[in-house]
């Protein structure tokens, strides 16, 4: 270790030493979680529709492709059920998270009805995956490093040492002199 360091080891408050020991240990705290991937989340498209009524519709599938007018392909394993009513109809979503960075997906929904027929949806919806420092940002768990920014905080908030008023000379605790 360079003598320098130790020297500044060795002028530290145990306060201090405290600080500095736990805020190592809470950033290889962070270093861990951000390696079992606790501090990043995938970046994923997800996808959105409604329906207005669903009359024989048994379900959905979801296509996608990397240009308006490329070869689309199925990307949900199952069919995704329909869950509305026949004539209110209902919300759904689906989240890919299979997007490459710096690609843009197109997206197109195809209605399965119970009479085995097949309509394909005319909307396709455009999804821009992030790249570089954009996808960085968005992957980023931010609820998680706020609560490691808050106990670091706490930590140097908890082990500052209190100091005390600077007395004058001449001020005695005991007695005042007449």
């Amino acid at each position: 270790m360079p003598r320098f360091l130790i020297s500044i080891w060795e002028n530290c408050s145990m306060s201090d030493r405290l600080r500095i020991i736990l805020s190592l240990l809470l950033g290889l705290v962070a270093i861990a979680l951000y390696v079992l991937g606790y501090l990043t989340q995938p970046v994923q498209a997800i996808i959105e529709w409604s329906t207005e009524s669903e009359v024989g519709t048994v379900g959905f599938d979801i296509y996608r492709a990397t240009s308006a007018d490329g070869d689309y392909q199925k990307i949900n394993e199952t069919l995704i059920p329909s869950s509305g009513d026949q004539f209110t109809g209902a919300s759904y979503s689906y989240e890919d998270s299979t997007i490459e960075p710096g690609v843009t997906y197109y997206y197109q929904l195809e209605e399965l009805e119970d009479t085995g027929n097949l309509t394909r949806m005319p909307d396709t919806v455009t999804f821009d995956s992030p790249a570089g420092i954009n996808r960085t940002l968005s992957q980023i768990n931010w609820t998680t490093v706020s609560v490691l920014l808050v106990l670091l905080a706490a930590i140097w908030l908890l082990f500052t040492p209190k100091r005390s008023r600077p007395q004058p000379d001449n001020a005695t605790a005991d007695r005042v002199q007449i």
